[in-house]
């Protein structure tokens, strides 16, 4: 990833060392969409998403109803949300909305024409660990595949 992001995504590590939001990136050539994201998953795993805790890795199994895709704008609000409630169930900290904002800013400008997949919404959550809850976005363009993952087990 960029300089920038990493050194976003670090200047916040005492807030992730509190919560389980992580990220992982995966080089991977394809069209870019959803097959994608579902090569990856299948193909490698577990992912190490929380690499400050004992045991950070994770399984992933794609909800049979699949991901939702989201334009920028939404990807970027339903990012914020993701973060903001992870943080807010497992860190006494709080980031601001406009520093999780650039900390997104940052993340896709790593990736050419990504595209954004969800697991959750507002209104609705499709299932992709063991987790009483998680959230997943994925961000995919034709040479890679980022994913966040926050997991909540409360």
């Amino acid at each position: 990833m960029s300089g920038d992001f990493d050194r976003a995504f670090a200047a916040l590590q005492p807030v992730w060392d509190d919560c389980t939001v992580g990220v992982v990136v995966v080089e991977h050539a394809s069209a870019g969409g959803p097959d994608a994201v579902a090569a990856v998953i299948a193909d490698r795993g577990p992912f190490l998403f929380f690499p400050w805790l004992r045991d950070g890795h994770e399984d992933l199994t794609l909800p049979a109803q699949g991901l939702r895709e989201h334009d920028v704008a939404t990807a970027r609000g339903l990012f914020i949300a993701m973060a903001q409630d992870a943080i807010r169930h497992g860190s006494p900290d709080r980031v601001d909305e406009g520093v999780l904002g650039a900390l997104f800013d940052a993340f896709v400008a790593g990736f050419s024409s990504p595209r954004f997949f969800v697991n959750f919404s507002s209104s609705s959550w499709r299932p992709v660990t063991g987790h009483t809850r998680d959230s997943l976005l994925v961000v995919v363009d034709t040479a890679r595949v980022g994913m966040w993952l926050s997991c909540d087990d409360e």
